[in-house]
C-alpha cells in the first residue's frame, strides 16, 4: 500500500518537503525553494555548487547529490561533473567533451580538453610572436605548445 501512495520527488516540489528543516533553510537562504532551483544550480556550478549555499559543506552536498541520484528517474540525473572532481576524470571522458562557443566565457577545464576545441587560425596562436626561430618550444599552435611548457616547468622544479 505504501508504494501505491508514495510520490516520487518532482522538480516542482518544495525543498522543505524532501529535506531536513535545517538543510531546507540553508537552501532557502540561497534562493533554492524548489527542487528545480537546486537542479539548475547544480547544473550551472557543477561539482562545487554548494559554495553558493551558506553553511553547506561538501558532505552535506554529497548527501543531497546522492539523494538526487537516487531519484533520478523522476527528475533527471545530476551531471557527473556535479558529483566528481574534474581531476578524477580520465582524458576523453564524455562529461568533459563539451565544446565552448567562441566569444563565451570558458569554464576551467583539463589541459587535455584544449586539443578538442576547434579554434580559427587567427585565435590558435599559430601566428603569435613566440613562433619564430627564437622560441625554444617548436609547435604550430598555443594548444600544442602547452604540454611541453608545463613539462619543462615541472622538470625545473
Amino acid at each position: 500500500m505504501e508504494s501505491d501512495l508514495a510520490e516520487a520527488p518532482n522538480p516542482a516540489h518544495q525543498v522543505d518537503c524532501w529535506f531536513e528543516p535545517v538543510v531546507a533553510a540553508r537552501l532557502a537562504v540561497a534562493g533554492l525553494t524548489i527542487v528545480a532551483d537546486l537542479l539548475a544550480l547544480i547544473r550551472r556550478r557543477q561539482q562545487r555548487w554548494y559554495t553558493s549555499v551558506p553553511r553547506l559543506g561538501p558532505k552535506g552536498a554529497e548527501r543531497i547529490t546522492g539523494w538526487l541520484s537516487l531519484h533520478a528517474a523522476s527528475q533527471g540525473e545530476p551531471s557527473p561533473l556535479a558529483t566528481t572532481p574534474r581531476w578524477q576524470f580520465v582524458a576523453g571522458h564524455p562529461a568533459l567533451a563539451r565544446t565552448p562557443r567562441l566569444g563565451t566565457l570558458i569554464d576551467v577545464m583539463p589541459l587535455e580538453s584544449l586539443q578538442a576545441i576547434p579554434l580559427p587560425a587567427e585565435l590558435d596562436g599559430s601566428q603569435g610572436l613566440n613562433r619564430g626561430h627564437t622560441s625554444t618550444i617548436r609547435s604550430r599552435s598555443t594548444a600544442l605548445s602547452t604540454h611541453p611548457w608545463v613539462d619543462r616547468r615541472l622538470r625545473c622544479g
